[in-house]
């Protein structure tokens, strides 16, 4: 058995041990190559600080790591972990832990982040062992709307999001860096009242798939809100909301959009 980090191992090769691992997980896993380079590219995965267990020349575990900033601190943020069923029990992930601590830190890591669906008492468990602590929980939210109040919507450019964000609680895939390094599918817009031209908030969206990477409404007038992103998608997807957004899910809980997931968001200062 080997520990080393991910560089000379081929996408397809990490995908087929990916898809292995998550066989019977919570949530259905893509099997496209593509969504997985795409996915890789977007969230920032650096494959150099990501590693992975072999059995020979067979990969049978995987951390993988995106790196970047995060409030401040040079953060390797877990973006999925798994090990191959017939090979769990031995502790790989805290030996894939323990073996890159000295690298991270080596190349500026001051923390380590990760996400991990609530029901998942086996994984959290273990991350718990390793150093980890639950720091929030995201709720995850997927349905259909229907048109509300009239609104315009004004389609602004996506880098204005820098200047008019004022909600920095967004989880590592929906930040403004992951959001501008997949800058070609997502779109922001400006919503606005019909007769006053009164701002209400905005939200950047994938019309491709309805997801909703970010949305902010600074009166917590959502249904007018809500209405604006209708007439860009009836189907929508939010991912990793605080649970400290209370009107937003209160309002997400009276229009009986669905609570699909949740998950805890851990942290560890290495």
């Amino acid at each position: 058995m080997e520990l080393s980090n991910l560089s000379k191992i081929k996408t397809p090769v990490l995908v087929e041990c990916l898809l292995a691992a998550f066989k019977n997980y919570f949530v259905k896993m893509p099997k496209d190559i593509e969504y997985w380079k795409k996915r890789f590219h977007h969230a920032r995965v650096d494959f150099d600080l990501s590693y992975g267990v072999l059995d020979k020349s067979y990969l049978i575990g995987f951390i993988i790591n995106a790196v970047d900033k995060d409030h401040g601190l040079m953060t390797a943020y877990n973006t999925g972990t798994g090990i191959i069923e017939n090979y769990r029990g031995n502790q790989w992930v805290d030996k894939m832990y323990d073996y890159s601590f000295p690298l991270l830190k080596l190349a500026g890591i001051e923390q380590c982040k990760l996400e991990v669906i609530d029901k998942n008492d086996r994984a959290i468990k273990v991350y718990e062992r390793i150093g980890f602590r639950k720091i929030r929980r995201l709720k995850s939210y997927k349905g259909n709307l229907t048109a509300g109040p009239a609104v315009k919507l004004k389609r602004l450019a996506l880098t204005e999001i820098e200047r008019i964000n004022g909600y920095n609680g967004y989880s590592w895939d929906f930040t403004n860096a992951t959001v501008f390094k997949a800058a070609k599918f997502y779109e922001l817009y400006q919503v606005l009242h019909e007769k006053n031209n009164k701002n209400i908030g905005h939200f950047v969206i994938n019309s491709q798939n309805g997801i909703i990477a970010q949305l902010e409404c600074p009166s917590e007038n959502w249904a007018y809100l809500f209405s604006g992103i209708a007439w860009a998608s009836e189907t929508i997807k939010i991912n990793n909301i605080d649970e400290n957004r209370t009107s937003l899910i209160q309002f997400l809980n009276e229009i009986k959009i669905p609570n699909v997931i949740d998950q805890f968001e851990m942290k560890m200062k290495i």
